[in-house]
């Protein structure tokens, strides 16, 4: 019986797969730490739109995470009106208009809206 050449319990690819398998010679010239995509992404942001991600990362993990699966799958109205509230409380629907209007600050605006609009669509 021949084996995949992808055995899903070590994944080849891996650069911690590699590390296991490099001589112990060489592995005091490799420093290898295993970051997160998202947070190796957010770093790449201007100061101030990092915090406003990590502010929605924030909201999200806290307020829709335990409910996407109903609001999604099973259509769930009452869930769904409840999560609608507690973004309205928030100030979400009227984050990407300016202080009088809305709720996000205009220093903010010194960068192009369409990365603030995509920044807010993506995390939330």
């Amino acid at each position: 019986m021949k084996t995949h050449i992808l055995n899903l319990k070590k994944n080849v690819l891996s650069p911690e797969y590699f590390l296991k398998e490099i001589s112990p010679y060489l592995k005091f010239l490799i420093q290898y730490k295993p970051a997160d995509l998202w947070e190796l992404d957010t770093r790449l942001l201007p100061k101030r739109l990092q915090k406003l991600r990590r502010k929605y990362k924030e909201f999200v993990q806290k307020h829709l995470k335990f409910h996407a699966l109903v609001i999604d799958v099973y259509k769930n109205k009452e869930t769904l009106d409840k999560i609608k509230k507690i973004v309205a409380i928030e100030g979400h629907f009227s984050e990407l208009l300016p202080y009088p209007l809305g709720s996000m600050n205009l220093l903010t605006y010194r960068y192009p809206f369409h990365l603030i609009a995509s920044l807010t669509y993506e995390e939330l």
